[in-house]
């Protein structure tokens, strides 16, 4: 049986080598970009992650895959992936070469551009997958004309051009916020500030337990229905399964990485027994801890 094969990132300061993923983005890096290069119509992946994600298909065509949904994309389409939104892809033509970017919430939280400040950053990434626009050719174009901006700009680690390449992001989303708005205007209503449950968010990133949804309401200084129906609102997701899968990430992180057994991966991230947490990577990642690490070591990752 042939190997599947990770793809291959380009952009040196993307790529985890060691644990076969992005980097996270950290308050002085909020914005990452990177071209994935895919040749063989083997590699694939599938993850999730804390950050919110945009990728522009470059040329080559592929499948880009949600929970419950699947959509083919070629050169020029886009594809948008919310906070700890399950994803994944399969190539259906090679080569194939996409730009991705990844995006720190916070950064878009606490964006104010004057007149911007009522702006919801966020409203396009809690579109439906399904529901998510389909660009027309001259906008294709438009979308690779950015893309090509944001790759000119991929080796310059200057300070001017860290932030040419954010200003490009921006309007990346906001033609996406404008092509979003008529076919999804529910989610274009003012959102409250993601900092009204960060205290949550810090409980979820600092324990490695289960937190409870009353004990988040309680950080965040509020009742238990007010907290679920904002973080809900705000994270397109109930606390208790953000909570869950940010566990889940971390503890197949540390399964990709090291050779720990699982059972003290298991305890190590605050699931009940192994068995716990097989049925919990079933749900999030569609395979068993085992076969998880198993597909990771047998990965080979071309830089």
């Amino acid at each position: 049986m042939a190997k599947k094969k990770k793809a291959a990132i380009t952009d040196d300061g993307l790529w985890n080598k060691v644990e076969n993923t992005f980097y996270l983005t950290t308050e002085n890096a909020p914005i990452r970009c990177g071209v994935a290069g895919h040749k063989s119509l083997a590699e694939t992946m599938y993850d999730m992650h804390f950050e919110v994600e945009i990728g522009i298909v470059l040329s080559g065509k592929m499948l880009r895959q949600w929970e419950g949904y699947s959509r083919e994309l070629g050169a020029g389409d886009v594809w948008m992936y919310n906070i700890w939104e399950p994803h994944g892809f399969r190539l259906l033509a090679v080569p194939c070469t996409a730009l991705i970017v990844i995006i720190r919430p916070n950064f878009l939280a606490s964006l104010n551009l004057g007149e911007s400040a009522s702006l919801d950053w966020f409203a396009p990434f809690r579109v439906p997958p399904q529901k998510r626009p389909c660009l027309s050719v001259a906008q294709k174009n438009d979308i690779l004309a950015l893309a090509a901006r944001i790759r000119n700009l991929t080796c310059d680690q200057s300070i001017s051009a860290e932030m040419a390449r954010r200003l490009v992001v921006l309007e990346i989303i906001l033609m996406l916020y404008k092509l979003s708005i008529p076919i999804h205007k529910d989610v274009f209503r003012p959102a409250p500030s993601i900092g009204s449950v960060q205290p949550a968010l810090d409980l979820v990133f600092k324990c490695r337990r289960f937190v409870k949804t009353v004990e988040a309401a309680q950080a965040c200084a509020m009742s238990k229905a007010k907290f679920r129906k904002l973080f809900r609102r705000l994270m397109c997701a109930p606390f208790a399964k953000f909570a869950l899968g940010y566990r889940v990430k971390r503890a197949a992180a540390q399964a990709s990485q090291c050779n720990d057994s699982l059972e003290k991966i298991a305890a190590d991230w605050g699931f009940t027994d192994l068995a716990h947490m097989h049925r919990c990577f079933k749900i999030f990642l569609g395979c068993s801890p085992a076969k998880w690490r198993e597909k990771r070591h047998k990965t080979e990752t071309v830089c």
